[in-house]
């Protein structure tokens, strides 16, 4: 079972459970489809190799329907075994691709990679090392393939602890964090009929992105002048000024982007932007623009 809480406005909140089938549609998209379409790719390219032709999701959306699918299964089966088939068809063609573990390995070297160069800076951005980390515990689907539990010892020194299963560990961290807040605003949690005293724990929101708007260099360049940095603790309000590329403009654009300090605007997702219009004329440019930006404890940023 996975427990599923609700907050209300009385002085409890209850604790129900819903069964893991049911849940299993929303487990699937908290992560690992960078992974899968990897598998994929590699189907699509078989497939276009022994028939010669490629299937695309807007003619043939009934064949990535079932490849997804099918996909999902041969990934979860290497976490068991060290081979599996993924047979599809299309157009009345069928195409059968054999994947070992260690072809799956290969496959996603650098996606592993990547999520132990984020894991490693998460540590050193919260001041830590890893000589400082007493436990690693294994939370979401993802972690179930054996060469995730396998990368993460050998890069940390330390073994995962693999007792929690996985998808339940997201559910009881929800829990403890329930049990958290509902304390800190004088409530109780209560389960099955029994109050659950709140653990004595502290976790303190941060931003994971810098934000800021777009502004132009020097050198004409656009640029984001970064408003809330990355790590900032939330909720959160900052206020910086700026000025007006010429003295006797009367439009502004406020771009939001997200992104570092003096990364080029291209480089920066942009979130939003805000015109501002009729601004009356200066004899000299001041920074007469004053861009505030909030963000709540669910990360949303109003400026």
């Amino acid at each position: 079972y996975v427990f599923v809480f609700f907050f209300n406005d009385t002085a409890t909140t209850e604790i129900y459970t819903l069964s893991l089938h049911d849940a299993l549609p929303i487990l699937e998209r908290l992560g690992g489809e960078d992974f899968n379409l990897r598998i994929e790719e590699q189907v699509v390219e078989r497939f276009a190799k022994e028939h010669g032709y490629t299937p695309t999701p807007e003619q043939d959306a009934s064949f990535f329907g079932e490849l997804a699918e099918k996909v999902e299964n041969a990934k979860v089966s290497l976490s068991q075994t060290t081979k599996t088939r993924i047979v599809v068809g299309c157009r009345g063609n069928q195409s059968v691709l054999e994947l070992t573990r260690e072809d799956f390995q290969n496959l996603t070297e650098d996606l592993l990679n990547q999520t132990l160069d984020c894991t490693t800076k998460a540590v050193s951005e919260a001041g830590l090392s890893w000589s400082d980390i007493n436990t690693i515990v294994m939370v979401g689907g993802a972690v179930r393939m054996p060469a995730v539990e396998t990368a993460l010892a050998e890069h940390t020194g330390i073994v995962p602890h693999c007792d929690i299963e996985p998808d339940r560990a997201v559910a009881y961290g929800a829990a403890l964090q329930c049990a958290i807040e509902l304390s800190q605003g004088g409530k109780t949690l209560i389960v099955g009929g029994r109050a659950i005293p709140a653990p004595q724990a502290f976790v303190q929101e941060v931003t994971v992105h810098s934000v800021g708007c777009c502004v132009v260099d020097k050198d004409r360049e656009l640029r984001n002048a970064v408003i809330l940095p990355k790590g900032t603790q939330v909720p959160a309000t900052k206020v910086d000024r700026f000025a007006l590329v010429h003295e006797d403009q009367n439009e502004a654009r406020i771009e939001i982007l997200q992104g570092e300090e003096g990364e080029s605007r291209d480089a920066c997702l942009s979130i939003g932007e805000i015109v501002l219009q009729n601004l009356p004329p200066e004899r000299k440019k001041t920074q007469r623009i004053e861009v505030t930006y909030m963000i709540d404890g669910n990360g949303m940023i109003r400026a």
